[in-house]
């Protein structure tokens, strides 16, 4: 009889065990819904305040970079900023000497509640000196803006230019108090850093002897000299000046200063100068390596031909 009476609670128990986690497992979700909606609404104000902190922070960092170097930005309408800040970028180019540059308007990247970053790309072919206007230019005006990216390549010796590729994006604050309304209309002065760089061209440059004026008096006689003038120095005038990339190929820029011309050479062409003969071997970074025969003569950028020559003739010239 007792055993029974366990057996029967034992049942009793299990059975309400049972109901109990059917029980939960239903009406759980129920329960815990609007808890889990309370959970779910919480995290989504969390993560807008955090935007918002960001953004926050975002704004004042702006703000203090204007009030600290004295920049302004764009209007506050990011189109009008956009269109507005490439007729200006344009503007520079024309003053920078640089003719028929291509300018395009990248869609502006909107942040809420601070403003916009206006986004202009440049690409054109113009002289070194142009390109180093522009720079110069662009670093000089006081709108907050920035050179993202710059690229030059193929230069081309004969004209004298290269190909410029520059992304600039600036800035166009919502509600800015420090903008002015004439600021794009403000002129601007090149400080002088493209003709620098042009000249960086007359570094070692060959300057043939000045001819001096003589003066005669009346009833004199000037002497003629027979003899014939000294040879001028064919290898002492060609120089190294250049090594550029074109179609993922090095080539050597060399300038011969008594004929004027700028000279290019690619691997394993001849380079032919009066009775100086030699094959281009390899081209680097910072030099070229000539193979004369059995005599392997290397040239680094600035150093004449006559040097490079000279040195392999001295005892202790190692190349």
């Amino acid at each position: 009889m007792d055993a029974l009476a366990k057996q029967k609670k034992t049942r009793l128990a299990l059975s309400l065990v049972l109901i109990a986690v059917v029980s939960w497992k239903f009406f759980y979700p129920i329960l815990a819904q609007p808890l889990q909606a309370k959970q779910e609404l919480i995290a989504s104000e969390t993560r807008g305040l955090e935007s918002l902190q960001s953004r926050f922070d975002l704004y004042s960092n702006y703000l203090a970079q204007i009030r600290s170097t004295g920049m302004k930005s764009l209007p506050p309408d990011s189109m009008t900023a956009a269109i507005r800040y490439q007729e200006w970028v344009r503007g520079l180019c024309e003053t920078a000497g640089m003719a028929e540059p291509t300018l395009t308007i990248k869609e502006p990247v909107l942040e809420e509640d601070v403003g916009a970053k206006v986004q202009v790309s440049i690409r054109a072919t113009a002289s070194l000196e142009a390109v180093g206007n522009l720079v110069d230019l662009l670093s000089a005006a006081a709108v907050a803006h920035r050179i993202v990216k710059l690229e030059l390549k193929d230069w081309d010796a004969l004209g004298s230019s290269i190909a410029l590729s520059i992304d600039l994006d600036a800035l166009s604050l919502k509600d800015n108090p420090t903008f002015n309304p004439n600021l794009l209309a403000q002129s601007i002065e090149t400080r002088g850093l493209g003709r620098f760089i042009d000249d960086r061209k007359s570094f070692s440059r060959y300057v043939p002897p000045q001819r001096v004026p003589i003066e005669m008096e009346p009833g004199e006689s000037m002497a003629v000299s027979t003899a014939r003038p000294p040879r001028p120095d064919f290898l002492n005038a060609v120089l190294l000046v250049g090594i550029v990339q074109r179609n993922g190929a090095p080539r050597a820029l060399l300038r011969d200063n008594l004929k004027g011309v700028d000279l290019v050479y690619e691997l394993n062409q001849q380079i032919q100068v009066d009775d100086f003969s030699a094959t281009v071997t390899s081209i680097d970074g910072v030099s070229m390596t000539l193979a004369q025969g059995d005599k392997i003569i290397r040239v680094a950028l600035g150093q004449t031909l006559r040097q490079s020559v000279d040195w392999l003739n001295e005892p202790n010239g190692v190349f």
